[in-house]
């Protein structure tokens, strides 16, 4: 009968312990970085978001008092709304390290950064998006491949 109390009085005192070292253990690590928006030209406030593909509300937002400047520190793009639940469509798009001024936004969605030539790279052209130069390598080895 003593074992079992002491097993009880053990188990209790172990699901106190648990639940409070779990955020600790994170240790704020696991987040993306922090964004921090000036809300009605007046009010600072930053969001510390968890997760891409996500919708995140600009805490102390409301319909008269938006988030007028942003700056995003997350290693992620920002894609701001300008109403709460990231509908409708995107008003502003910050890369890592951007600041954009003069906006009326009250929700964001975090997206990862794609490198320039997730979108553009064709295996013939160097430069990028919109680089229609080709250079003597990219000609012979076209014509090469194709008879």
């Amino acid at each position: 009968m003593r074992l079992r109390q002491t097993a009880v009085a053990f188990l209790g005192a172990l699901t106190l312990v648990l639940p409070a070292a779990g955020p600790s253990l994170a240790g704020g690590h696991d987040d993306l970085g922090r964004l921090q928006y000036i809300i009605d030209n007046d009010e600072r406030a930053q969001i510390r978001p968890a997760d891409n593909d996500t919708c995140y509300e600009l805490t102390g937002t409301s319909r008269g008092r938006p988030a007028t400047a942003v700056h995003n520190g997350t290693e992620s793009r920002a894609l701001l709304y300008p109403d709460f639940g990231c509908g409708g469509r995107v008003e502003r798009e910050l890369q890592p390290g951007d600041t954009v001024y003069d906006v009326d936004v009250r929700s964001v969605t975090f997206v990862p950064v794609r490198s320039h030539h997730d979108d553009c790279h064709d295996g013939f052209r160097r430069g990028g998006c919109g680089d229609e130069r080709w250079d003597d390598d990219d000609l012979r080895s076209a014509f090469r491949n194709h008879g």
